[in-house]
């Protein structure tokens, strides 16, 4: 007898000896020994490909996916908990730069500051004595100045020439007397003398911008002298909007230096048509002639005359010949020195904290646009 079950073909046969039992074979008992023997046969075709493992090296069994899927969402936490801490760390460094450079601009505002507001109010000071400006700085500015004493100077040509000679009295930043000596072809003997005092004083612009200049700044200093004692009272006061502050002040000061300095340096010098209509062109004894008139201003440290004498050529065109007499007043030296030290003190101070709040600003700007990318 025989039966196909699960593709296994099993042959049964019944041995003669068991024919004389009383129970017969049926076909249920086949398809149950049928069954048992299919059993046994995957049990042991599997056994053979499955890798025998000893009792020390059992392990529980997982697939590759089991495996990969329970992993992932520890490596996405550590991944983040690493780049939290490297953002913490970086956010610590920027902090900590970011102290030390206000730490370094309050010293600047503190220290630094106060002194340099300091030596600017002597520079200045000193200035304003020299040009006897009393009358032009606030009564609360104890300056002790005296007040100006009439200076007689003679001006000669600076090659050693003889053809213009003059003496003048100045009084301030004003000339209150004027004698003149030419040569002159039209005149009798070839010389031409004259002398003014004129009613109108004679001012020079250039002295009289530089002590407008030097009063405003004086009082600008001291406006950030007490600024910066209002903050030393306070130790909390200190702060970015303070160095604002004291950066406008000292820029105000710079500028008004350096137009004081400017003013004494660059000539001012009328033209011709201002100085036939000058009213001081008018009061010389004897009057001058048309085609001559004579200007003073300032170069730098000389106080310098110059007489324009229009001369007639071949071609019938006019020719303008210009001769220059001048000489070095002392106090302009002084004046013109202690304008240039204030100016670089206060340019040293200015650039410093302008230098300092941008970076600070730039810093603090960086450190919020990194943190705004890094959310």
């Amino acid at each position: 007898m025989s039966r196909t079950c699960d593709k296994v073909r099993i042959v049964l046969t019944v041995p003669r000896s068991l024919e004389h039992l009383s129970r017969k074979w049926t076909v249920a008992d086949m398809s149950r020994t049928c069954d048992k023997m299919s059993r046994a046969t995957r049990s042991t075709s599997g056994s053979e490909d499955r890798p025998q493992l000893t009792r020390g090296d059992a392990k529980p069994a997982f697939n590759e996916g089991t495996i990969s899927n329970s992993t992932a969402p520890e490596r996405r936490t550590r991944t983040v908990t690493n780049e939290y801490e490297e953002m913490l760390s970086r956010n610590k460094e920027e902090e900590s730069e970011i102290d030390v450079l206000l730490g370094e601009h309050i010293w600047l505002q503190r220290v630094q500051a106060a002194r340099t507001f300091t030596t600017l109010e002597g520079i200045l000071r000193d200035c304003c004595r020299r040009m006897h400006l009393t009358n032009k700085v606030d009564p609360s500015v104890k300056l002790d100045a005296r007040s100006a004493t009439t200076e007689r100077i003679q001006l000669v040509q600076r090659n050693g020439g003889d053809t213009l000679k003059v003496n003048v009295a100045l009084l301030g930043d004003s000339v209150i007397l004027t004698e003149v000596t030419m040569k002159y072809a039209k005149a009798p003997g070839g010389l031409f003398r004259s002398t003014a005092q004129p009613d109108v004083q004679w001012k020079l612009q250039q002295l009289q911008d530089t002590g407008n200049y030097c009063a405003q700044a004086l009082a600008t200093v001291i406006k950030g002298v007490q600024y910066i004692r209002k903050l030393q009272a306070n130790k909390n006061a200190w702060t970015l909007e303070s160095g604002e502050a004291l950066s406008s002040i000292i820029s105000a000061v710079t500028s008004l230096v350096g137009q004081a300095r400017s003013s004494l340096c660059i000539p001012h010098k009328r033209t011709l048509l201002e100085l036939c209509n000058f009213p001081p062109t008018r009061c010389f004894n004897p009057p001058l002639p048309p085609d001559l008139v004579f200007s003073f201003y300032v170069a730098s440290t000389r106080i310098v005359c110059a007489a324009y004498l229009m001369t007639s050529k071949p071609n019938g065109m006019q020719g303008l010949t210009i001769t220059q007499a001048e000489c070095q007043l002392p106090q302009l030296v002084e004046i013109i020195s202690q304008l240039t030290r204030a100016l670089n003190v206060a340019q040293e101070l200015r650039s410093a904290l302008t230098l300092f709040d941008a970076h600070i600003r730039n810093s603090v700007d960086e450190d919020f646009a990194t943190s705004a990318v890094r959310l």
